[in-house]
């Protein structure tokens, strides 16, 4: 354990100060008290390890370290490499990731066969490391585990930020057919049928610069839909490294700001900060130019770009740019158009994550509001606005307010989501955690 003269470590910890008191009650009531299960999403590796220099100071050596992918036998039989491993050490907490560094080895599916083997054998707390991406595949092959967890923290991007989406509608009008078809039948979630019309207009010759780029959008956000973020950033990388010479042509300047902006968002969805930062800041800076700043690529970059500061922690960046989008969406659009409610709402996330929650509180009852109005009581981004205005009251001591608040966002989540999608287990884990009994009639 470090000595008490020793200075603290600095505070580079990608979750927010609730989620890291929550880690250390965590520990300090779990060591020596048998199994416990902790799942903690984070993406990239200098992230987790921001997370692990903390708990290295507050566990100290007891704390083993384990990476499935270099645990001999892992493959095979993951209880016995890591029993192996626990009996070698002796550790009073297991941290443990890489479960998604191997497509071939069927690890989740390991953990919910072996659960009781675990609990019994390696009965220390564990920190269970994923990747963001890893949340959904890990529940549906592995609910049995899953259901062990006591704790389950989500670090970056911050809380229920909703990333805004480009919308490509602008593009369709001058188009070629075959184009405006595919565009149809995508926001119709015909995606086969939206892929075909794609290679039918591949095929054809000499298309124009306009088509092709569209077709390259068109193409990486079909990929991105159907959950192929590789696959997309290589289409939209591909494209701009072929057209970037040609960024003089006012037109291609045009695209070049959409295939930017579809970028930083792929960049985004991936948690890859500061390259999407990078690709955001050039398709604004590209609309500028363009004289296109009331465009909805423009406006959703804006968005885009301050969830990416808050989520480095860049907070006074980010806060500015905020500011920026409400001001530009409702000078432009008006004050309930739909991207002014989503910079609203994650404005006020922004502001409860940074634990200024009186501030928040005034955005998210607005956000309900104009939630209700413009889309409908049963909106699915109401769900995620109601959970964090629970959340936030409650950590004004406000529960008797908040809980009611989440029972709500139960309710429509099970509406729209169903009972088994993370959103609504996020909400039902914080009406179980501060013992609330929810209307169970809906």
């Amino acid at each position: 354990m470090p000595t008490s003269g020793s200075p603290p470590a600095p505070d580079t910890s990608p979750l927010s100060e609730v989620d890291r008191r929550a880690l250390t009650r965590f520990l300090e009531e779990g060591l020596d008290h048998g199994f416990r299960l902790a799942v903690i999403e984070v993406a990239g590796k200098t992230a987790r390890e921001a997370i692990l220099t903390g708990l290295t100071a507050q566990v100290g050596p007891d704390l083993l370290r384990l990476t499935l992918s270099e645990l001999p036998g892992a493959e095979a039989n993951l209880w016995s490499a890591l029993r192996d491993s626990f009996a070698a050490h002796a550790p009073r907490v297991l941290a443990l990731c890489g479960l998604e560094d191997d497509p071939r080895a069927d690890w989740p599916r390991q953990l919910n066969v072996q659960r009781d083997l675990f609990t019994r054998d390696i009965a220390v707390p564990w920190l269970l490391f994923i990747d963001p991406a890893t949340r959904v595949p890990l529940l549906k092959a592995a609910p049995d585990f899953c259901d062990l967890a006591i704790l389950w923290l989500r670090s970056a991007p911050l809380p229920d930020m909703s990333i805004a989406e480009v919308d490509l509608t602008s593009l369709r009008g001058e188009s070629d057919p075959l184009l405006q078809q595919a565009h149809e039948a995508f926001n119709a979630a015909h995606f086969a049928h939206a892929r075909d019309l794609l290679t039918a207009f591949e095929l054809r010759p000499k298309n124009r610069i306009r088509d092709t780029l569209f077709h390259a959008l068109l193409a990486s956000v079909l990929e991105q839909r159907q959950g192929h973020l590789v696959r997309a950033e290589a289409l939209l990388r591909d494209t701009r490294n072929t057209y970037a010479p040609r960024s003089n042509d006012p037109e291609v300047q045009d695209l070049m700001a959409r295939i930017e902006a579809e970028l930083g968002h792929n960049m985004l969805l991936q948690q890859r900060f500061v390259e999407a930062e990078g690709s955001l800041k050039t398709a604004l800076s590209l609309s500028e130019m363009c004289s296109r700043t009331d465009s909805d690529d423009y406006i959703a970059s804006l968005i885009n770009l301050a969830i990416t500061l808050s989520s480095q922690n860049k907070s006074t960046d980010a806060e500015e740019v905020f500011l920026q989008a409400l001001t530009h969406i409702e000078s432009s659009l008006g004050s309930r158009h739909l991207s002014y409610i989503n910079a609203l709402s994650n404005y006020g996330f922004f502001l409860s994550y940074e634990g200024r929650d009186g501030e928040a509180e005034p955005l998210f009852r607005r956000a309900v509001v104009l939630i209700e109005e413009e889309q409908g009581i049963e909106h699915p981004d109401l769900c995620l606005v109601l959970e964090a205005f629970g959340f936030s009251l409650i950590k004004q001591n406000r529960s008797d307010e908040a809980l009611p608040l989440l029972d709500r966002a139960r309710r429509v989540g099970l509406k729209v989501f169903g009972p088994n999608h993370p959103q609504v287990r996020s909400v039902e884990e914080l009406i179980q955690r501060y013992s609330f009994q929810p209307d169970t009639s809906a």
